[in-house]
């Protein structure tokens, strides 16, 4: 009996049906974790009065707490993603993050809320990775960019939803300041919020588990990078002969990162504090704008970039990157600090549309000039470091010029405009910068990693 192993180059992709159905759960899954990820931003003002929070502590919070156990689990998890059914994985983050998120509700004390968003971040730690490894599994790569932007518009549509939801379920307990629920006793307002959040996670990843696992694809792992087969020396093969290039690509989307997140960190406190608008009405005018905009921005760039690819371009998504750095700059100088708020609102939706036009291409570029066998720990290190400097740096920085330049918590428009103005740039020329090195690796690693 032959023991030959078959050519996953030639491994046919699973039909469209199963594709497409596997695609909607993954983004029904990032949907739920950016709102139980970012549901904390619109509850700022109560969390800092009944904790006693300055808006510094609030950005370690809200970014920090995260962010370290995000990075510090997503690596290994990525390696079992490339071993282990990623389907099962993915299920398994999406009951932890829920959990931890009901947790965040019954937190007394800023130790518990800490604690919880920790759980948040080990339990999120499971999805990028082994999401963008098995949908480079499930399509072809001239169709990658629209399944990403698909995938990632999940993830906007939950930027919007976070704050609707929030700001519905505030406007409907904002009349009572303590709730009592059974076993859990009394909680706050903002405190439910939590809950109400967290239940649709237990949901979807029931729903993940009826998802088909696809056949990776590609050139066995032994040949993609060291003799042995062994995936830790594979990946640190790679990242070691490829260290500029990754440092400048991850930098790029790390400041993509820091501008998306640190806006949206501190939008609601924006509208309250310098326009007066009340909570749940900004928490529903800003999810509704953003709730649009950010989708169409991401299934925009990642057309753009599936038409660039078929065009010839090489280095379609650094030309996205670039377009979207250049528009996003036009808006964040203005949309902050207009005078009018409904203005404000209209310019922020420029710049999520902007912003996110970018977000599909950075992991799907990744998926083309990466070898099968790494690609969920490659994928995981991209992830690791663009949201750890979006959570944690974009957040904190805003946060700090609020306290400490500006001295002025009304002034967090000035913040947002003045952090975006410096870091847009920035992240424009480095999208510029790679284009070449990116047309360049993709040459070298395309066929492997994306055709099969």
């Amino acid at each position: 009996m032959s023991t030959e192993q078959p050519d996953r180059r030639t491994t046919p992709y699973m039909s469209s049906r199963r594709a497409y159905y596997g695609l909607a759960v993954l983004m029904l899954a990032f949907m739920v974790a950016m709102v139980d990820r970012v549901v904390l931003a619109l509850l700022v003002d109560p969390i800092q009065r009944d904790l006693g929070l300055s808006d510094t502590q609030f950005g370690l919070l809200n970014g920090l707490a995260f962010a370290v156990f995000y990075l510090v689990m997503a690596l290994p998890i990525a390696r079992l993603a490339d071993r282990r059914p990623r389907r099962l994985i993915i299920a398994t983050g999406i009951a932890v993050w829920s959990v931890m998120t009901a947790l965040c509700g019954m937190a007394q004390t800023v130790g518990h809320l800490f604690l919880a968003r920790i759980g948040v971040g080990v339990g999120e730690s499971a999805l990028s990775p082994a999401a963008y490894s098995m949908m480079a599994d499930m399509f072809p790569k001239e169709q990658l960019g629209r399944a990403f932007g698909i995938y990632n518009a999940g993830a906007l549509v939950g930027f919007g939803a976070s704050l609707i939801v929030g700001g519905s379920v505030i406007a409907f307990i904002e009349g009572f300041p303590e709730l009592s629920f059974p076993i859990v006793g009394v909680v706050r307002s903002w405190q439910a919020v939590f809950f109400a959040v967290a239940l649709p996670g237990l949901v979807v990843a029931l729903l993940m588990c009826t998802v088909a696992e696809p056949a990776r694809r590609g050139l066995p792992p032994v040949a993609a990078a060291c003799p042995k087969g062994e995936a830790a020396a594979a990946f640190g093969s790679y990242m070691r002969t490829h260290r500029g290039f990754v440092a400048a690509y991850f930098l790029a989307f790390g400041c993509l990162g820091m501008v998306l997140y640190g806006a949206l960190a501190w939008l609601p406190a924006l509208f309250t504090r310098s326009y007066g608008i009340d909570k749940s009405t900004a928490g529903i005018a800003l999810g509704i704008g953003i709730g649009i905009a950010s989708p169409l921005g991401a299934i925009f760039g990642g057309m753009l970039a599936d038409r660039l690819t078929m065009r010839g371009r090489k280095d379609a998504p650094m030309i996205v990157g670039l377009v979207g750095s250049i528009a996003a700059f036009l808006f964040v100088i203005a949309a902050p600090i207009v005078p009018d708020w409904r203005l404000s609102i209209l310019l922020i939706c420029g710049l999520f549309f902007s912003l996110t036009m970018p977000t599909p291409v950075g992991p799907a570029g990744l998926q083309m000039i990466t070898p099968p066998g790494i690609r969920a720990q490659v994928t995981a290190a991209y992830v690791i470091v663009t949201g750890l400097a979006g959570m944690a740096i974009g957040s904190l920085a805003i946060g700090a010029l609020t306290d400490y330049v500006f001295q002025d918590k009304a002034a967090v428009g000035w913040s947002i405009m003045s952090f975006g103005a410096i870091v847009t740039p920035a992240m424009g020329l480095t999208f510029h910068r790679l284009r070449m090195n990116f047309a360049r690796m993709q040459i070298q690693y395309g066929t492997m990693a994306a055709d099969g």
